[in-house]
Formats: C-alpha cells, sequence, structure tokens
C-alpha cells in the first residue's frame, strides 16, 4: 500500500485519537484506538514511509499512551525509557550488538592467548608507564583499590569515572558516522586493552584485589561500552545501507532509535561511576562480599536487558 492510501485511510483515527487524548474523559475505544495507532506506527516503519509520517505517529502513541495511564511527568518518561524501550531497542538491535560484543572481546581474548603462550610482551601492547601505573592501582597494599586518587574524596572519582567512561561511549556513537569503522576500531582497541591488563594483572598475582573490584561495576561500564559501539553501528549502516530511503533521512530515522541505547549507556555508566566510586574501590569491605554483589550485578543487567519490557504496552 502506497504511503498516499495509507494516510487517507487511517488519518480520521488519528485526528480522533488526537482529539480524544485533550478531553477530560476518554472515551471508551480510546485503549482500542491506541493498539490501532502503534500498529500503523509499526506498518509505517515496516514500509519505510516518510520520516515526517513515522514522527507523527510516534509523538501520537507517546501522547496517547501518556493520557492512557495518566503519566504524563517527565520522571515517568525517563523511567519508562530506561526500563522499557531501552532493552526493547537493544533487542531489536541484537545484530549490532552482537558485532560490536565480537568487536570488543575478539582482541581481548587473542591478546590474552599471546601474552599467555609469551608470544608477545605486555610492553609491545601497553606503554610502559601505562603498566606500571595500572601495577600500581591494584597493589593489595593500598587502602583503596582502583585508579590512583587525586583527590580524598569518593565524590571526586565518581565525577572523574563519569566523565571518563561517557567520553569513550559517546566517541563510539558518534564516529558510527564513518560507516561504523570508528566505532569498531573503539571497540577493537579497548577490547585489546582490556584484555592484556586482565592478563598482565592476573599473572603478576594482584588477581585478589583487581577481580573484586571490576566484577561489581563491570557489569554495568563494559555492557554500557558496547552497546554504545553497537549504537555507532547503527548509525553506520544506515549510511551503507539506507534501503528505500534517502541516505540523510535514512540517518535521521536510525539516529532517533540509536539515541534511545544511549540514553541507556549514559544511565548505566552513572550507575558503573557510583559503584566503582563507592563500592569496588574499598579494600576493607573483604572479596567475597565483593565478588558476590558483583556476580548479583551481572544477573540483574543480564535480566534487565533480556526480559525489560516485555510485558509492557
Amino acid at each position: 500500500m502506497k504511503q498516499a492510501q495509507f494516510e487517507q485511510l487511517h488519518r480520521s483515527t488519528w485526528q480522533a485519537q488526537q482529539e480524544a487524548a485533550t478531553k477530560k474523559q476518554l472515551p471508551a475505544n480510546f485503549g482500542q484506538q491506541h493498539r490501532q495507532i502503534c500498529q500503523h506506527l509499526a506498518l509505517a516503519r515496516a514500509r519505510y514511509y516518510s520520516l515526517a509520517l513515522i514522527t507523527e505517529l510516534e509523538q501520537l502513541v507517546q501522547q496517547s499512551h501518556q493520557r492512557l495511564y495518566r503519566q504524563s511527568s517527565r520522571w515517568f518518561a525517563l523511567v519508562r525509557l530506561v526500563f522499557i524501550e531501552f532493552p526493547r531497542q537493544l533487542r531489536s538491535d541484537w545484530r549490532y550488538f552482537m558485532v560490536s560484543l565480537i568487536a570488543f572481546i575478539a582482541p581481548g581474548a587473542i591478546a590474552w592467548l599471546l601474552l599467555d603462550l609469551e608470544i608477545v610482551s605486555i610492553y609491545q601492547l601497553i606503554p610502559a608507564q601505562m603498566v606500571s601505573d595500572i601495577g600500581a592501582m591494584y597493589n593489595p597494599e593500598v587502602e583503596n583499590i582502583g585508579r590512583v586518587r587525586q583527590s580524598d574524596t569518593d565524590i571526586y572519582m565518581f565525577g572523574f569515572y563519569i566523565w571518563n567512561n561517557v567520553g569513550i561511549a559517546l566517541r563510539s556513537f558518534a564516529y558510527g558516522i564513518t560507516g561504523g569503522v570508528g566505532a569498531l576500531f573503539i571497540m577493537f582497541n579497548n577490547g585489546l586493552f582490556i584484555g592484556s591488563i586482565f592478563q598482565h594483572i592476573t599473572v603478576v598475582g594482584y588477581h585478589t584485589t583487581f577481580w573484586p573490584f571490576v566484577i561489581g561495576h563491570g557489569s554495568f561500564e563494559l555492557t554500557a561500552i558496547v552497546i554504545a559501539g553497537a549504537a555507532g553501528l547503527r548509525l553506520g549502516w544506515a549510511l551503507i545501507s539506507p534501503g528505500q530511503l534517502p541516505r540523510l533521512e535514512a540517518l535521521k530515522l536510525s539516529a532517533q532509535k540509536a539515541m534511545v541505547l544511549m540514553y541507556g549507556v549514559i544511565f548505566m555508566l552513572l550507575v558503573a561511576a557510583f559503584i566503582e566510586a563507592f563500592w569496588s574501590s574499598t579494600a576493607s569491605l573483604g572479596v567475597w562480599p565483593r565478588i558476590t554483589v558483583g556476580a548479583m550485578l551481572w544477573a540483574l543487567v543480564i535480566g534487565w536487558l533480556t526480559l525489560g519490557g516485555r510485558r509492557a504496552n
């Protein structure tokens, strides 16, 4: 069906729903029409109708949903975005996520293997000064495990972790505009670095401080970085394969969906920074409590991303 026919067939329903949403008393068929318009939106996306029509229907669906459930506050919209729309969009973009994940894990695994077999040295992969600095971070003798403190306050480090990790995520997303090559490069580079450091720290005997430290915030931080790479790949693929849409319009539509992923990424990095600053870095908490909490956080993240939003309307 052509777009003009589609609009002519359903325009009266959209207008009626828009008018009904402004009334104090909702009509009896408001919920049914809301579900119909959600279907219209899905069809418009699948048939690659114009961005203007898709945007109009998205706004109508959002307005209708908020009115139907009597929830129009920004806080509700934010909670819905993070816990419902974000995991839904991630599952929809699972192919981008898997490519980003492989680009992240594969170089790390290869680096670990090469170092373990002593084919290469850690100093061939990571600058010597950086290796020394990282070793100092996880020395069992230090009071606060992790990055060497430049301030005595955990609040300072909370801000530092946010700045550092969000920067990586935003670059992964923005560099996707290069057809996805930039996003893949960042995933590769970070995976190589992390795999090399993980192996080196374990070999030198700092695993009792290192693994309890990273397991807690790693569930949010590492997963968020990979998702940011997936968002960048979504942008890149819109340029490479725009389908029936002009490239610029395909890019705009893809960017809207990618931004849903990035909002979730920012939330995850905020949580990761909080855990890293106030929980992971305190050696006095002991090894097994941090290992246990870390395992629970990984289960929480996996459950949220795989089950979030499945039953919500």
